[in-house]
């Protein structure tokens, strides 16, 4: 499973090893109100099970009372009833998230599914787009307010990706980074609207072919590319590799994992972890 926030909630897509169809799952459920009163909130489009949200939150993330949060009493199929009385009583133009939940509901986004194992994901403006390998064009997913309803949409053009990430550029602003695995390249595109294909720019060759890219992540200002065989970073559009002594330990696994932390960037090599400063 692969984990990712879009518009304050958490949502979990599958990478099935056997490449078949994925499934897309939110944590909680998410919709916009019909009602509401002093400490309770109705969604008259729901058919929840009597207490599935019992425990979990809500929180108002548009509208009416927008920001307040509650912890969910009880429910019934179209209504929460939350613990402590709202300040603001949600109305019809207040949209919900209920989160912190054991239970995850399906969904199953209008005109576009998800029909590939899912490799990596990345958020901007609201949007998810997600990588599904080099042979396969990306999907985008969004939350429609207006349907309400989760939308989806195929890239066209042959956009792939066997790696995403987003990193915001001084000059032209937020860029969505892809890294390719046939060509073992990377290259970036402008964040778009909805209705927009990504455009990306030209590629960059990140290093020796034979070793493959397992990870981009942004770090002090520039996109760091993980390899089975070593790290490096991209910057004014050029791949520079850190030479390191990473290159005597290259395997498949290697980088396949990292995270910033503290002015660090941690990942995994060998049978390591590596914390990198500076």
């Amino acid at each position: 499973w692969r984990f990712f926030f879009l518009e304050g909630a958490m949502y979990a897509v599958g990478d099935r090893r056997d490449g078949t169809a994925t499934s897309l799952f939110i944590n909680g459920d998410r919709g916009i109100a019909t009602a509401g009163a002093s400490t309770t909130l109705t969604d008259n489009a729901k058919a929840w099970t009597t207490n599935l949200w019992a425990g979990a939150r809500v929180r108002i993330t548009k509208g009416v009372g927008k920001g307040q949060h509650r912890g969910i009493s009880s429910n019934t199929s179209t209504a929460l009833t939350v613990s402590v009385a709202w300040d603001t009583n949600p109305t019809s133009t207040s949209e919900y998230i209920i989160y912190a939940s054991d239970e995850f509901t399906t969904v199953t986004p209008a005109s576009a599914t998800v029909d590939k194992p899912v490799k990596t994901i990345a958020v901007f403006n609201d949007q998810a787009v997600m990588g599904l390998g080099s042979a396969q064009a990306m999907f985008r997913l969004r939350w429609n307010s207006a349907t309400p309803g989760h939308d989806g949409r195929d890239e066209s053009g042959g956009a792939l990706a066997d790696h995403l990430t987003v990193d915001y550029d001084a000059v032209e602003g937020p860029q969505v980074w892809r890294a390719e695995n046939d060509t073992v390249d990377a290259s970036r595109s402008d964040v778009k609207a909805w209705s927009t294909d990504l455009a990306f720019g030209t590629e960059i060759p990140c290093g020796d072919q034979t070793w493959e890219i397992t990870g981009l992540i942004p770090f002090e200002g520039n996109v760091y590319v993980r390899k089975e065989d070593s790290i490096g970073y991209i910057s004014n559009d050029r791949f520079r590799k850190l030479n390191v002594g990473l290159d005597t330990m290259a395997q498949a696994t290697n980088g396949v994992a990292a995270a910033v932390w503290n002015l660090m960037l941690y990942f995994n090599w060998a049978f390591s972890t590596e914390e990198l400063f500076s």
